[in-house]
């Protein structure tokens, strides 16, 4: 079988089919909520479950990050979604704001995203945008927040408070042990997915 790697060198297009992408976020969604947690605040069981997948079903060597992000999802200047410390200037990130996402091969994979619109209208921002898949070069990104000029652009930057919340999240055995479970249940399309995850979780 062709590695991600050798795919995404050899072919310039996202490392993993849409269709892919859509399975990886609808199974992840429902194990945080089969956990009690919420989604639109999970991004660190999006990217440490996302990465093990990725690891195990598609060859990848993903790397988890954390930090600041912000995404531009609409037309309005407004339609930003920003993870950040909301009372600290310049811009940093707390337990209060900060986002995990991952990168592999050059590209940024944020399995988060199709929320993005449900998390912005929670805050009260001015629409709900359509759900949309993340896949995007890290060449693409701006060099500073005030570049979010257009839908789809994003500004990531890895901080050392992000670190320390990344660290506590996956010292974490239970969390590890999530995210093995997750993948098991995993399987590639068109295959049907398996069963155990939710199986063994509702004993």
């Amino acid at each position: 079988m062709t590695t991600l790697e050798t795919r995404v060198r050899l072919m310039d297009s996202p490392p993993i089919p849409a269709e892919d992408y859509q399975r990886i976020f609808n199974l992840i969604a429902s194990v945080i909520r089969s956990e009690g947690a919420d989604p639109l605040t999970s991004c660190l069981y999006f990217a440490c479950i996302g990465a093990v997948i990725l690891r195990d079903h598609y060859g990848a060597h993903p790397r988890i990050r954390a930090g600041i992000a912000g995404y531009r999802i609409g037309d309005d200047e407004k339609n930003v979604v920003m993870f950040a410390d909301p009372t600290q200037r310049p811009l940093t990130c707390s337990e209060d704001g900060f986002h995990a996402w991952i990168e592999v091969d050059g590209w940024v994979i944020d399995f988060m995203s199709p929320l993005f619109g449900e998390l912005l209208a929670r805050g009260g921002g001015p629409i709900s945008a359509p759900a949309k898949m993340f896949q995007k070069r890290t060449s693409q990104a701006p060099l500073s927040v005030g570049e979010l000029r257009a839908p789809g652009d994003f500004f990531l930057a890895e901080n050392p408070n992000g670190f320390a919340i990344l660290d506590r999240f996956t010292d974490l055995p239970v969390n590890d042990d999530l995210a093995e479970l997750a993948s098991r249940s995993y399987t590639r399309p068109p295959a049907a997915i398996q069963r155990e995850f939710l199986t063994a979780d509702s004993k």
